[in-house]
């Protein structure tokens, strides 16, 4: 694999796929320098080479090819879940500059939780503007409320008096007119024998039986007389 490479102090952290010099054995024509994470050509090198170590038991080998070209890098940033990087705009277009990790500031809820869905909350890299979002879990479920029943009182301790039927008005008592008769005396009414007492009617029996008596002896007496 051929890249073509600023001839001094090139800076690797330009390169993608997360280039660690570390990793970097058997370099001709060139030296990578550790500490500031650059590479430079040999003086009357044209080309360089070095050996990768990809961590999974293989190496891969480079090629380097120098040059004098000034790389240009869009001003926007590129980002992915990981960091940030201005991307090469010259045809040198594996190059990145000012890599580098997010820096995120604090999070804000963007979807308010519920006990049936969901929340979200997210945060923005303070640099490059990329949004990190998460789920938060829902809210815990309330306890329901009995059902309230119209037959019992909302409160045990004040019972509820059932509505009572309503009260008819009471109807004022009209006293009995009196027939507008002239005032006359007050009159005795005779007395009626009562007919369910027997000692009356064996009274007036006798009584009869006298004046019955008594009217013969008179006829008789009068009937001599005139003989």
């Amino acid at each position: 694999m051929s890249i073509r490479w600023m001839r001094e102090n090139f800076d690797c952290s330009k390169l993608l796929g997360h280039f660690d010099i570390t990793k970097v054995t058997a370099v001709t024509g060139g030296t990578f320098d550790v500490a500031n994470n650059t590479f430079s050509f040999d003086e009357g090198a044209a080309t360089a080479t070095y050996q990768y170590d990809t961590g999974d038991g293989n190496t891969v080998s480079f090629t380097i090819k120098g040059e004098d070209h000034e790389h240009t890098f869009a001003p926007e940033w590129t980002s992915d879940e990981t960091g940030h990087w201005h991307a090469a705009t010259c045809q040198h277009t594996d190059l990145v500059s000012d890599k580098a990790a997010h820096t995120y500031g604090d999070w804000t809820v963007t979807l308010a939780p519920t006990t049936e869905a969901e929340s979200l909350q997210e945060r923005s890299c303070t640099v490059c503007g990329y949004k990190q979002q998460e789920t938060l879990a829902k809210l815990p479920p309330v306890d329901p409320k009995p059902p309230v029943d119209p037959e019992q009182p909302v409160n045990p301790e004040q019972p509820v008096t059932p509505p009572q039927p309503p009260v008819a008005p009471e109807q004022p008592v009209t006293p009995p007119q009196q027939p507008n008769t002239p005032n006359q005396p007050n009159k005795a009414e005779p007395a009626s024998p009562q007919t369910g007492d027997a000692s009356d009617v064996m009274l007036w029996t006798a009584m009869a039986a006298i004046s019955g008596a008594a009217l013969c002896a008179v006829a008789f007496c009068t009937k001599k007389k005139a003989d």
